[in-house]
């Protein structure tokens, strides 16, 4: 995986039966990382996707349906607003 990645969470809302939905952005930089991050017709995403959902149902106790997408941002990480939304100091 690359090192340099951001999760956005964009929406989450509880469907008709109690399921948690979670809509997620994986921010990469560029092209090759989005390939590392997909895998193979997919597979690595669905790994992730498969191990995040998991851990989201035996910590919180729910069932999850977890939504990901991953989209190339080249400058993600001189933007300050990546940074404090999830709290952290930017520094440039």
């Amino acid at each position: 995986m690359p090192y340099h990645i951001n999760v956005v969470t964009e929406r989450v809302d509880v469907d008709d039966e109690g399921v948690l939905e979670i809509y997620q952005k994986i921010v990469v930089a560029n092209e090759a990382h989005k390939k590392i991050v997909v895998g193979r017709g997919g597979a690595q995403l669905k790994k992730i996707g498969t191990a995040a959902r998991h851990d989201i149902q035996d910590q919180w106790g729910v069932n999850a349906r977890l939504h990901l997408f991953v989209r190339v941002e080249a400058n993600w990480e001189d933007m300050a607003e990546n940074y404090t939304d999830q709290g952290l100091e930017f520094k440039k």
